[in-house]
């Protein structure tokens, strides 16, 4: 499966959940992590200034980005996963006003849940179920745009024979 389309910026985005149409030089992360007692829910964290999102961020010199989607994971939400698998990948073109953004998008399960790593810049983070209502006030922008609701419904159609592609 496969999606092009533009934000309300006028970048283009692609989305692919083909591990063949995957590209390797991912220098962003986003994570969607489930409870282990309901697949339907995920773990949103609360930053300063956008509002409610999804974990992640982008991969540090020398870290590779399975290893930046948990790092990104456990200081934006205290929760540590155990079987996080890449799942997709979007890629933003922002035209003339700058380099492609490649991110990798993955998916797994609350292993641990601890206190939040204090020093960063989320505030909290809470389970949310998967239908929430995405243009609400204080979501983040990272929400409120045509992948979230494209990555969601790819997660609710997985079946567990077939659990995505690992890192």
């Amino acid at each position: 499966m496969s999606y092009c389309f533009y934000d309300k910026s006028g970048h283009f985005f692609s989305l692919t959940f083909n591990a063949e149409n995957f590209r390797d030089d991912a220098k962003h992360v986003l994570v969607f992590v489930s409870p282990r007692n309901n697949k339907q829910q995920m773990v949103l964290t609360r930053h300063k200034r956008r509002g409610w999102e999804l974990p992640g961020g982008k991969v540090e010199p020398g870290e590779t980005p399975a290893a930046a989607a948990c790092r990104e994971l456990f200081e934006e939400t205290g929760v540590k996963s155990n079987d996080l698998r890449w799942i997709g990948q979007y890629v933003i073109d922002p035209g003339k006003c700058g380099e492609l953004i490649v991110k990798n998008i993955y998916a797994g399960t609350v292993y641990e849940w601890l206190d939040l790593p204090p020093g960063f810049e989320t505030l909290e983070s809470r389970i949310f179920t998967f239908n929430l209502q995405p243009f609400a006030r204080g979501y983040s922008d990272f929400i409120q745009d045509n992948l979230f609701p494209l990555i969601k419904q790819f997660l609710l159609n997985r079946t567990e024979s077939k659990p995505g592609v690992a890192d």
